[in-house]
């Protein structure tokens, strides 16, 4: 059969194979494995840290054997997979995206890489559209952008950086990214000034291109990049800025993003900005009419006295045609979503409203609010996220069947209740799913849901590890939807997918002490320049590379 089919059609097969199966096509025969080589390789991670943080007790941490073995068996990875390229120009070649995961042990705890290698083999790659720096430990050096511009510096189209990248990059010279962020994720602050005009006079020199802006900025830091002037957005279409720490702007970004299609907002109360930014809503009705995703989350709830509910529901209104995605988290002080909440009221006005996120807080949770939420949330949703804070329930499970049984179209479903197993939701989700669900979220468990070709009944994975979770990719362009869902739910930007989801111990539980349920599921980092870990081959055929 291979014989029969061009490498061009082995390749159109492969692109719709699911990542593990990719890799085995490595190994099957040399045609296989030169086509499957540019799908497994176009996307490399490198690991400069531990990929959580770990808590520090005191002034030390021993690091367990299992703590060390992970560190040291992600850096030597790493290491092998850039003397492979520095080594193999055509390998380089194959590079499109590079991911760097730089996240630190804690203050006592020592990295040791030498990222010059990093550097090299950055200059190897001459065709990167996609660059990303996660964390602070170590820092980008300057070395490395030198090596990433000069190489890439006329393919590359997204760059995502930490607050603290080097200042000066010779980035200005270069117009065509479409895709800009600057993210805190997992990033230590060092106190330095962030380099806000470097920032600023990246995103004027690719004013004409660019497309996507994520700015955030820890609630620590009074620097976001909100000044530049308002034409350099004119031709945004994703827009997310993250705790700005001013309200500078901010009509004007209203009155000029005329294509913008998703927006999103992340607040608190310093400074008055989660008040300014429902009162630039109330302000601007019609501002963006391409509108078709938009998230609002406050990081401890809108004040009392406020009504965040009403100023959502309103700008939302007028928008069935276009909203596909909605995500809010207003507080309970808000009273976001009882009943006669008029943000719950306006969603059967959105017909074409696919992907619902919200915050729910009922002190007494019976039948009469689950039919609530029946009665309002859209049959054809296609996935959901709910955060619920019950303080008692008087309930059946019967209750939840009819729920999710009348939303059949649901293939992903991520829920946030400490009494989830108590009030019944744990049981149905496990026992009764919604027919095409795929992906299950339950109190800081993620697992793949799958039906058994005999019997229809749902049989699920084993809980994702946190690092598959922690750094939730998109493997299919229609799960990007699961993704934007969760996304900056750590209020901080810290971790950009849900905090209470994903910073849990290794048993599934709340490090803050909420407990979960789910199925049930089976030295420091210097790198040892010595010996390899794989047994004869060479890198492309280990397969020793993340998913």
């Amino acid at each position: 059969m291979e014989r029969q089919l061009a490498p061009e059609v082995w390749a159109l097969v492969m692109q719709h194979l699911p990542p593990s199966d990719r890799r085995t096509c490595l190994s099957i025969s040399s045609t296989h494995h030169t086509v499957a080589k540019r799908l497994v390789f176009s996307d490399i991670t490198i690991t400069l840290g531990l990929w959580k943080d770990v808590d520090i007790e005191g002034d030390t941490y021993p690091l367990n054997k299992t703590i060390q073995d992970e560190v040291g068996r992600d850096a030597r990875r790493s290491l092998n997979l850039l003397r492979h390229i520095l080594a193999t120009p055509e390998f380089a070649d194959v590079v499109r995206k590079v991911t760097v995961r730089a996240q630190g042990l804690g203050t006592n705890v020592e990295i040791a890489f030498d990222i010059g290698i990093l550097a090299r083999a950055l200059n190897k790659m001459r065709n990167l559209r996609a660059f990303t720096w996660y964390g602070t430990n170590p820092a980008p050096s300057r070395g490395i952008f030198d090596a990433l511009i000069e190489a890439s510096g006329k393919t590359l189209v997204h760059l995502s950086l930490p607050m603290d990248f080097p200042k000066g990059l010779r980035l200005t010279s270069h117009t065509q990214l479409t895709s800009f962020a600057v993210l805190q994720r997992n990033s230590s602050n060092s106190g330095a000034e962030p380099p806000i005009e470097t920032a600023k006079s990246i995103i004027m020199a690719t004013a004409v291109t660019l497309r996507r802006l994520c700015v955030s900025s820890s609630s620590q830091n009074v620097a976001v990049i909100y000044g530049c002037d308002p034409q350099a957005f004119v031709h945004l279409q994703e827009l997310s800025l993250i705790f700005p720490r001013t309200i500078s702007g901010l009509d004007a970004l209203f009155l000029h993003l005329t294509r913008l299609q998703s927006l999103t907002f992340c607040v608190d109360a310093d400074l008055g900005i989660d008040e300014a930014v429902t009162e630039a809503l109330r302000t601007h009705p019609d501002a963006f009419p391409a509108l078709h995703s938009f998230k609002l989350l406050h990081n401890s709830g809108f004040p009392r006295g406020t009504n965040p509910a009403q100023d959502v529901a309103d700008f939302i209104s007028g928008r069935g045609a276009t909203l596909r995605r909605l995500d809010v988290v207003l507080g309970a002080s808000a009273l976001a979503f009882y009943g006669g909440c008029p943000l719950m009221w306006s969603l059967p006005k959105l017909p074409a409203l696919e992907v619902l996120g919200f915050d729910f807080y009922p002190a007494y949770l019976v039948r009469g609010l689950v039919e609530f939420l029946d009665i309002n949330l859209p049959r054809g949703l296609t996935a959901l996220h709910v955060y619920a804070r019950v303080g008692q329930a008087d309930m059946a499970m019967e209750d939840w069947m009819d729920f999710f049984g009348t939303r059949g179209a649901l293939r992903f479903v991520n829920v946030v209740c400490e009494l989830g197993v108590e009030i019944g939701l744990w049981d149905v989700l496990s026992q009764h799913p919604p027919r095409l669900l795929e992906l299950l979220g339950f109190n800081f468990s993620v697992h793949t849901v799958e039906r058994d070709v005999d019997t229809g009944d749902p049989v699920f994975s084993e809980r994702w590890s946190w690092p598959k979770a922690f750094y939730a990719a998109v493997e299919h362009e229609e799960e990007e939807d699961w993704e934007w869902l969760l996304r900056h739910h750590g209020h901080n930007d810290r971790i950009d997918i849900a905090e209470w989801m994903l910073k849990a111990s290794d048993e599934g539980l709340d490090p803050h002490g909420a407990g979960g349920a789910g199925p049930e599921s089976a030295s420091s980092n210097v790198v040892d320049d010595g010996e390899d870990d794989y047994e004869g081959g060479s890198y492309e055929d280990s397969m020793e590379v993340e998913g």
